[in-house]
């Protein structure tokens, strides 16, 4: 990592990442997207994610995912999220509405929606609640089209200025299809540290 210089013109954190390099016995995979993307300037977006074999084809991942188990970032880290979600009933889905009630550590006046997979409609009410709602979406049941059954949003937001070491953050989703009982996915967790204090090796050869 490189950090610009004070006056630089950007929010730009130039990073470089290298999985692998050790053993591939003692490989330790998903390095990369436990840190930050380098797209903190507005005309940048980069997304990188890594590729599992089976998962929950509803769920909410925020990146960066954080370093270590305890998933540490920044006090100024911006987060970005996913939402994906998956027809995985036995008929199509007409509506589907995605509500996520933000974090009290996250700065609702920061969110900025991002791209999805289908056109939908957005609206922010009550305490923090975010709701995007996608009309009309035929969205085929996983039997008939796999690929056809998916879909997904993103959004990105900042914590709070301000927060303690130790702090935090914890965010999940509720997805509706139709008047279905809500699907809700597991809490993405990340904890307010000083990175300084992390220290990452690999000893292998």
């Amino acid at each position: 990592e490189a950090d610009q210089h004070p006056l630089h013109p950007g929010n730009s954190r130039p990073m470089s990442v290298q999985e692998r390099c050790g053993s591939p016995a003692n490989w330790t995979p998903g390095l990369v997207t436990r840190q930050y993307m380098n797209d903190a300037d507005p005309i940048i977006d980069v997304f990188c994610e890594q590729v599992n074999g089976s998962f929950d084809p509803n769920d909410k991942t925020g990146y960066p995912l954080g370093l270590t188990d305890a998933n540490y970032i920044d006090a100024g880290q911006q987060l970005q999220y996913v939402i994906r979600f998956q027809n995985t009933g036995n008929d199509t889905a007409f509506t589907v509405v995605l509500r996520d009630t933000l974090s009290v550590l996250l700065d609702a006046l920061s969110f900025v929606p991002g791209v999805a997979s289908h056109p939908y409609t957005l609206r922010m009410y009550g305490p923090r609640v975010v709701e995007w709602t996608f009309e009309n979406i035929l969205l085929p049941d996983s039997t008939t089209d796999v690929l056809g059954s998916s879909g997904f949003v993103t959004f990105r937001i900042d914590p709070i200025i301000g927060l303690e070491d130790g702090s935090t953050i914890r965010n999940a989703a509720a997805i509706y299809f139709d008047f279905n009982e809500p699907v809700i996915t597991a809490p993405t967790i990340h904890v307010i540290h000083d990175l300084n204090d992390i220290s990452l090796s690999d000893s292998s050869p």
